[in-house]
């Protein structure tokens, strides 16, 4: 949306926001072509344009749409270095790609240029009944076409073309020819990792490298990892008991997320969780901008504040202060990652004009959060960007969604911008069970995101995780 549209006609964006849509960059208006500006002139474009929605919105926008799709040399450049996520100025294919850019990478979602009311009706002259047979016929042939595939069906439509009287009925027909189709067609498809496994993955690179590279071939979106610093010995005195022991083998999430951000390309890295209030808030900030840099972008970072007081006395951090920390601690991040420079005078942080170099891709990064009890239900609800819960699927872990997506709603925040990530732990479902129970994953409204779990199901090595990983996606029917 044209930044100058919240002052020339508010009430436009108030009923977008009040419907949940996405608002997108598209300059300040479209008269800027920015493929004419100098650097410097179109940075500052993106600046405005960006602060306007932010503004208005609260947050800023990741999507970005240049007027008229004009792009100078530097134009992916610089809206990768100014936050953005993905952009809709390209053609190309039917499925998004990632764009190289100086500092990192930018997707590039299909944008249609034949099915686009403006060009279709105004420029080639179709009448509304040939621009409607054409939304149908490319969505028929590509629907057949993703049965080997998944591809994106854009379709770009203006209210000053299509939103006439006369042009609408035949848009309302297709648009209901396609929603027919609905149990074949998915908005935004659950994305689907893997949990890394960490105490049985060992110490070899070469292993760890070649796990990381097949999970990435096969199509899996991210993956998952688990963080402990020390392991106790249940056998110090007063004993120990807990699921982990000194004899666990666990690798640094961060430096292990450096290590595979060189390995691979596109799959993200997740932590799930780190246990933030027994780390240092401006280091995990900066750890957390190095990985998010050196990947491109690709970096969510869950946390929680933990259940082991050995790790918080050996680490010099209050067990006992721990869930009252965080959310400072959930802001104090977020400011460092989106300003060059800040002052930050809270209960347990001082921040005196200073900054991290360099920021993240992602500004801010997204910070996902473990737990389940009703207070720890509620902070996520106030700050987090998604949740990771334990459940398998069902009514009564919908029912828990909904309680969850309430609370949302209540602290002033959409659900739908709320993510949910479920996990699917192989050794307890026998595998004639594991596609009913992918099912009943993806039918749940809310849960955005799987972790498929290979541990703990006797496997002896790095390679038997990947097997099992691919006999998964065989058994599901993954693509």
């Amino acid at each position: 949306m044209n930044a100058a549209v919240y002052e020339m006609a508010p009430d436009i964006p108030a009923k977008l926001r009040a419907r949940g849509d996405e608002i997108l960059g598209h300059g300040l208006t479209n008269s800027d072509e920015q493929g004419h500006l100098a650097e410097d002139r179109e940075r500052a474009l993106i600046a405005e344009a960006t602060a306007a929605i932010e503004r208005h919105e609260g947050a800023r926008p990741v999507g970005w749409m240049s007027p008229w799709l004009s792009n100078s040399a530097v134009t992916m450049d610089l809206l990768q270095e100014a936050g953005y996520r993905y952009v809709m100025d390209w053609t190309m294919d039917d499925q998004p790609v990632w764009l190289r850019t100086r500092k990192g990478r930018i997707l590039s979602i299909p944008y249609p240029i034949e099915v686009n009311d403006t060009r279709g009706v105004i420029w080639y002259h179709h009448t509304a009944q040939e621009f409607a047979d054409m939304i149908t016929d490319q969505f028929d042939e590509m629907l057949a076409q993703s049965a080997r595939q998944p591809l994106v069906c854009p379709i770009s439509l203006h209210p000053f073309v299509f939103g006439r009287p006369y042009r609408i009925r035949r848009l309302r027909r297709a648009l209901q020819h396609i929603l027919g189709h609905g149990d074949r067609v998915q908005e935004d498809p659950m994305k689907i990792g893997v949990v890394l496994p960490q105490t049985e993955i060992g110490n070899d690179p070469g292993a760890i490298k070649a796990y990381a590279e097949a999970v990435e071939e096969m199509g899996f979106t991210h993956i998952l990892v688990f963080d402990h610093v020390l392991g106790a010995n249940p056998e110090r005195p007063g004993g120990w008991k807990g699921p982990y022991t000194y004899r666990h083998a666990f690798h640094e999430p961060f430096v292990l997320f450096g290590f595979l951000a060189a390995a691979t390309r596109r799959v993200g890295l997740v932590t799930g969780i780190i246990i933030l209030p027994q780390r240092q808030t401006a280091l995990v900030a900066k750890q957390a901008a190095a990985v998010d840099v050196l990947s491109g972008g690709r970096l969510r970072l869950g946390v929680g504040v933990g259940w082991n007081p050995v790790e918080f006395e050996a680490l010099g951090e209050d067990f006992h202060t721990r869930g009252r920390r965080v959310e400072e601690q959930v802001e104090v991040m977020r400011a460092l990652w989106t300003k060059e420079l800040i002052t930050f005078a809270g209960q347990h942080h001082r921040i005196t004009d200073a900054g991290l170099n360099p920021l993240p891709v992602q500004r801010p990064i997204p910070v996902w959060m473990g737990g389940e009890s009703e207070v720890v239900q509620r902070r996520m609800a106030r700050v987090a960007d998604g949740w990771m819960p334990h459940f398998r699927p069902g009514a009564a872990s919908q029912e828990i969604v909904d309680r969850m997506h309430g609370m949302i709603r209540e602290a002033g925040r959409d659900p739908k911008a709320f993510g949910i990530e479920g996990r699917m732990t192989l050794s307890q479902i026998p595998p004639a069970e594991w596609g009913k129970e992918l099912q009943g994953w993806q039918a749940m409204k809310g849960v955005t995101h799987l972790c498929v779990n290979t541990g703990g199901m006797g496997l002896k090595t790095p390679a038997d995780h990947v097997q099992t990983l691919r006999r998964f996606r065989e058994a599901v029917g993954l693509k």
